[in-house]
């Protein structure tokens, strides 16, 4: 996760309905919660595909201004963070790309 140095950056979970699949909006983008933040330069593995979100969920982008209609998304993706062990899911222009190859 790269901003500037010592930044804390915002964690996101999906959702869950009961049985475990996330929650949608009727604009078939996923519901996120904030999850509480890391430090910029955190590590991590990509662990799945890029998702739509509402950009207005996104706490780092509430300010900026939502297009007419208000159907604005933004992607995230889930990290599998080594620090925490655990996996969050974070704005794909938070996440940079320095290398590995793709698991099937």
């Amino acid at each position: 996760m790269y901003e500037t140095k010592d930044e804390i950056l915002h964690v996101y979970a999906p959702m869950l309905n009961p049985d475990g699949t996330p929650q949608m909006t009727f604009e078939g983008h996923i519901v996120v919660k904030s999850n509480g933040g890391v430090k910029s330069g955190t590590t991590g593995v990509i662990m799945g595909d890029p998702v739509k979100v509402n950009r207005l969920q996104l706490h780092h982008m509430q300010n900026q201004s939502a297009t007419i209609g208000g159907n604005d998304f933004a992607f995230v993706v889930p990290v599998f963070l080594d620090t925490y062990q655990q996996t969050g899911w974070f704005p794909t222009d938070h996440v940079r790309v320095v290398g590995g190859t793709r698991l099937s």
